[in-house]
């Protein structure tokens, strides 16, 4: 007879102790924006899954079909000389972009697809972005010239000189890393 007091009794405190658990939240950390891929940059635009940059259009996320061809939590933290001048050089209506090398195109296409998604699809903005060859650049015209990949240059690095923005890569991967930030300076 005094057994079924016992199971009573464990069966009453484990009932008690699913309902504490149900009641109270957990107190263990939340988790960083940066360990999911996440990061909130404003409140219209926001890092997802590394690679990708999403946009808040009518209350909802919405993620553009391409990545950013880079990790951009990783890009993020690159540290850049006029971040403000580079973002007021995107007030002009036209973007002329200038690519030395066909790798540099290949590597150009991403950061030009979200150029094109952000100004003329969210920002409804209707920006002319021209795509043009080094060789066939006339310099009358503020550009964002990309030099590289080029193993000589010292390393990767974001300029701007008041009229042109250079975006010079040392290896493949350092020339999508200074496009990725040149991104987030653009959308942030």
């Amino acid at each position: 007879m005094d057994d079924w007091k016992a199971v009573l009794g464990i069966m009453g405190t484990i009932i008690l102790l699913f309902a504490v658990l149900l009641l109270y939240p957990t107190t263990s950390e939340p988790t960083m924006p940066e360990e999911n891929g996440d990061f909130q940059l404003n409140n219209k635009t926001m890092i997802c899954d590394y690679y990708s940059i999403c946009f808040l259009s009518d209350n909802e996320w919405h993620k553009p079909a391409y990545n950013a061809g880079t990790n951009l939590i990783l890009v993020k933290e690159y540290e850049v000389n006029d971040a403000k001048r580079i973002k007021d050089f995107f007030e002009s209506g036209k973007i002329n972009l200038v690519v030395e090398t066909t790798e540099g195109v290949v590597k150009t296409m991403p950061f030009a697809y979200y150029l094109s998604y952000y100004y003329n699809s969210f920002l409804k903005d209707q920006k002319e972005i021209n795509s043009t060859a080094l060789s066939e650049y006339l310099s009358e015209e503020p550009a964002i010239i990309i030099l590289g990949p080029d193993e000589t240059l010292k390393g990767s690095s974001l300029e701007f000189d008041g009229k042109n923005i250079y975006v010079k890569g040392k290896d493949s991967e350092g020339l999508s890393q200074v496009l990725g930030k040149l991104l987030l300076i653009i959308v942030s």
